[in-house]
């Protein structure tokens, strides 16, 4: 491990900061149905839903056909998002742990593979929280893209030697890899303890405040009181 003291946390959200509602299994269903009429032949790769539409509309060489297709689905995907944060909520520690690392000093901030709207439905304050926010829309490539770590890293005016990812899937725990930072998985969401181990996880807790009460144990933070 790295003996510098963590000065950068950026967390995902869903199944990090707050409570994992979507139904990914359920929506690829519906993402299926949507690009059977356009193409026949589907590909069955087991890639996250983003990737595997971005391949399935590279397929097709009708490019008003693709482009149709894709808006159809990514408004599916944005609708879904919504109607799932209207039941979401953050977990209890989010707005206090969030709170403790501004207030101690320490650049905070949140990068996520969903839509802005989904996220400011849950958390309507969000930038009231943190630093740096960079949802799906604004984020030049998305995780597992180091671009998306490395986009917040340079907004945050920050060093990835000194930063953390925090997350609780394996895109998340890849995008920290591949940015050359450290990386924190938290088994909050759908995702266990196990596979966040074999995606490289540096760390592994049962949620981020747990995490970061390892973190204090092992001298690479200080004066954590949650």
């Amino acid at each position: 491990m790295r003996g510098k003291k963590l000065q950068t946390f950026i967390f995902d959200f869903d199944g990090t900061l707050a409570v994992l509602n979507i139904d990914f299994v359920r929506l690829k269903e519906k993402l299926v149905s949507i690009a059977q009429r356009y193409i026949i032949d589907i590909p069955q790769k087991d890639s996250p839903l983003l990737e595997w539409l971005n391949d399935l509309t590279n397929s097709i060489k009708d490019e008003n056909k693709a482009r149709s297709l894709k808006k159809e689905a990514l408004d599916l995907i944005k609708a879904t998002e919504i109607e799932a944060a209207r039941d979401g909520k953050l977990f209890d520690f989010t707005e206090s742990l969030l709170t403790f690392l501004k207030g101690k000093g320490y650049n905070v901030g949140i990068v996520t593979r969903n839509c802005e709207e989904a996220v400011k439905t849950v958390f309507p304050q969000i930038h009231k929280y943190c630093h740096v926010f960079i949802p799906r829309e604004k984020a030049v490539s998305i995780k597992p893209s180091p671009l998306h770590i490395h986009q917040a890293i340079k907004e945050l005016g920050a060093d990835c030697k000194t930063t953390m990812v925090i997350g609780d899937h394996p895109l998340d725990i890849i995008a920290g890899l591949r940015a050359d930072t450290l990386t924190g998985g938290v088994s909050s969401g759908k995702i266990s303890a196990d596979q966040l181990k074999n995606a490289g996880a540096h760390y592994v807790a049962d949620n981020c405040i747990s995490l970061f009460k390892i973190l204090q144990k092992d001298r690479l933070i200080s004066g954590f009181e949650l």
